[in-house]
C-alpha cells in the first residue's frame, strides 16, 4: 500500500436522473488507496464549475490535496492544471486501464445508490440543492458499505490501523 492521500482520480459523471428532464453532472475524486470518494454536483463541466468544486472539496468535505491527481484528458481539467500546480498537486493523465477499475465501480455504485434513493421518496424536487443533498447521502453511503471485492470499507480505511503513514502520524504526534 502507497498510503491514503498519495494518488487521487478524479472525472465528471453525467447522469439523467429518474422522473427528472435534466441532466446532472457530478464532480467525483477517490482516493486510490482507500477507495474513499468525495463529490460534488456542478452545474456545468467548465473550469470554473471544476474550480469551484475542487475548492468546496478542499475546504468544507475534509478531502486532502492529494499529490497526483489523475485524470483523463479533458479539455476542462488541462485547462485547470495552473490551479492544481498553486495547491502543490500533480495533474497528470491517467496511466492504463488499471485506473479505470478504481474508478469506474465506486462511480456505478454511487449512481445506483442515488438512483434507489430518488425512487424512495414522492414528489422530489429536482433542484440543485436537493440534488446536492442526494449525492452526498449516496457518497457517505458508499464511504460506509462493505467493498467486497477489496474486503473492507473506505471510511474505516483512513485510520491509522489500515495506513502506515497515518500510523507514522500519530505515533510522531504522540511522541512530541
Amino acid at each position: 500500500s502507497q498510503g491514503n492521500y498519495l494518488d487521487g482520480i478524479t472525472d465528471i459523471i453525467y447522469m439523467n436522473l429518474p422522473e427528472s428532464k435534466k441532466l446532472f453532472t457530478f464532480l467525483l475524486v477517490i482516493d486510490c488507496n482507500s477507495r474513499f470518494v468525495w463529490g460534488r454536483l456542478i452545474h456545468k463541466a467548465s473550469p470554473e464549475e471544476i474550480k469551484i468544486a475542487f475548492r468546496h472539496l478542499l475546504r468544507n468535505e475534509n478531502m486532502p490535496a492529494f499529490p497526483i491527481l489523475r485524470h483523463d484528458n479533458d479539455p476542462s481539467f488541462n485547462k485547470i492544471k495552473p490551479f492544481f500546480k498553486k495547491l502543490h498537486i500533480l495533474s497528470t493523465i491517467k496511466r492504463g486501464p488499471h485506473y479505470l477499475t478504481l474508478f469506474e465501480p465506486a462511480a456505478k455504485m454511487i449512481k445506483n445508490i442515488l438512483i434507489k434513493g430518488f425512487e424512495v421518496r414522492s414528489n422530489f424536487q429536482f433542484n440543485f440543492k436537493n440534488v446536492q443533498e442526494r449525492l452526498k447521502d449516496a457518497i457517505n453511503s458508499y464511504n460506509n458499505t462493505p467493498l467486497s471485492k477489496y474486503k473492507f470499507i473506505p471510511a474505516e480505511k483512513k485510520t491509522p490501523l489500515h495506513d502506515a503513514e497515518l500510523r507514522d502520524r500519530k505515533s510522531t504526534r504522540l511522541n512530541s
